[in-house]
Formats: structure tokens, sequence, C-alpha cells
């Protein structure tokens, strides 16, 4: 929220420096002036975010380099782990026969 915030004061702002700079190189001033000063101001943003936004994408797709040297091979006395063993919590099944059955007592 805060970047869009941000991002349309920045435009804002680019919009009505455009529309000022317009008008301050015209000396009679009239509302078709005007209206073409706001446009321009509103152009001037819009393709200014129109490059922000293209250079984001390009960003976005170029892909990273890679690396320069490849990973470190694990020491030779490192086998790997073939089986994983199952090694229930200590008290875990406490109270519970062996073969994992469990039958409720009869009040």
């Amino acid at each position: 929220m805060l970047g869009g915030a941000v991002g349309i004061a920045l435009l804002s702002t680019l919009a009505a420096s455009a529309t000022t700079s317009y008008l301050r190189h015209h000396a009679a001033i009239t509302p078709a002036l005007q209206q073409h000063a706001a446009v321009h101001g509103y152009t001037t943003a819009y393709w200014i975010a129109t490059a922000i936004f293209t250079a984001g994408a390009l960003l976005y797709r170029t892909p990273p380099t890679p690396p320069t040297s490849p990973a470190p091979a694990p020491p030779d006395n490192c086998a790997p782990a073939t089986t994983l063993e199952h090694r229930p919590q200590p008290g875990a099944g406490a109270g519970l026969p062996a073969d994992g059955t469990h039958t409720n007592p009869s009040p």
C-alpha cells in the first residue's frame, strides 16, 4: 500500500511539474491552453510510468548469471543415507501394548 501511495504521489508531482512547465512558456493563458497543458502533464506522467514498468519487467525477465564455480563436492568419507529408521520420542506410546492395539476398559 505504501508503494502505491508513493508511486501515485511521484506521478502526480511529475504531472504537475510538466503542466506548470508547459504553461510557463506561454504569455497568454487561455482555457484551451490550460487544457492542453493538463493533457501534456498527464501524458508526461504516463510515459514516465511506462518507462518504470518496462524497466521493472526487463529486470524481472533477465535470468540470473550462472555461478562461476561449481558447488564443492562432499568429502569421500560421507556415504549417502539409504534408509531412515523410525525412532519414537521418549515416553511416546507409554502404557500401550507393543503391537499398537488398545482396548477401552468397560465401566
